[in-house]
């Protein structure tokens, strides 16, 4: 997966409840630490976290819990640091949606240099605007909750060819708009080689064991079977360069096929020849 960006996309109602949506924040974190041990990085959006916390102060969007994890992750890393994030962000964002304990991680990611700012202004910052960004920078996606918004991205994001793994685990979304990734999923399990153009024919035998129902289900063990698909899709097929040395050797092969047949039947003929002179 190196040098790939995974964008993790969706939120959780506030009516969930609370056994899923921890084990929606252990999938997620678990997903982050997977796709970096690989060398991968991630592409979120710079939510306003606060404005989805509920009641204990438990936040519906994912987006912070990703960054938190990515900060975790390079804290922890020996020697030079890599780009990692591709966060995408209003230009309005920093002084009016981001709170204080976030911009400290922001700002501890930029030190760093692992994090690539993609801002908007704040006059075109909309749904459409924000998730072409999203796909743009990422090459891959993992879909869990969230409504209309995660199911357009998804949707933006197979029409290019690019993997999406949309979870099972029903947690609603913030904006009770729809059920983002467990429409997707529907649609993966009837078409999955519409989320996965080149692996398709494995992926579809492992849907089940993707799955975050049930009690007993690992979210850790989800995870590391999640990025394992992806690190899959994205590694298979051939480099360009050496695709088009394998074809031209095709060709080349072809040709001497072909000229070993019509030698043949030169041969056949100086036979013929010489037993009838």
């Amino acid at each position: 997966m190196k040098g790939k960006f995974i964008l993790v996309h969706g939120s959780a109602s506030l009516s969930c409840p609370d056994a899923k949506l921890d084990k929606a924040y252990e999938f997620v974190r678990n997903l982050v630490a997977e796709i970096l041990r690989r060398e991968g990085g991630v592409v979120v959006l710079a939510g306003n976290e606060q404005e989805t916390e509920d009641e204990e102060g438990n936040p519906h969007i994912f987006d912070w819990i990703v960054l938190r994890e990515v900060l975790r992750y390079v804290e922890s890393t020996v020697g030079p640091q890599r780009r990692c994030v591709y966060l995408v962000m209003s230009d309005a964002a920093w002084e009016s949606k981001i709170g204080v304990e976030n911009r400290e991680i922001l700002s501890d990611l930029q030190q760093r240099d692992v994090v690539e700012v993609k801002r908007i202004r704040r006059e075109d910052f909309t749904g459409g605007r924000y998730r072409e960004a999203q796909v743009q920078c990422a090459d891959g996606m993992v879909a869990l909750g969230g409504g209309k918004g995660t199911y357009a991205c998804g949707k933006d994001m197979s029409d290019l060819g690019k993997p999406v793994l949309p979870m099972d685990l029903d947690i609603g979304a913030f904006s009770e708009d729809g059920k983002g990734a467990l429409d997707l999923h529907r649609e993966f399990v009837d078409s999955p080689g519409r989320f996965f153009p080149k692996t398709h024919a494995t992926v579809a035998g492992r849907i089940e064991i993707l799955s975050l129902h049930g009690e007993r289900t690992e979210p850790s063990i989800i995870a590391q079977r999640a990025a394992e698909i992806l690190q899959r899709e994205l590694g298979s097929g051939m480099p360009l360069g050496l695709a088009s040395i394998q074809k031209t050797g095709q060709l080349l092969w072809k040709w001497v096929q072909g000229f070993a047949k019509v030698a043949g039947i030169v041969r056949v003929l100086e036979v013929l020849k010489n037993f009838f002179s």
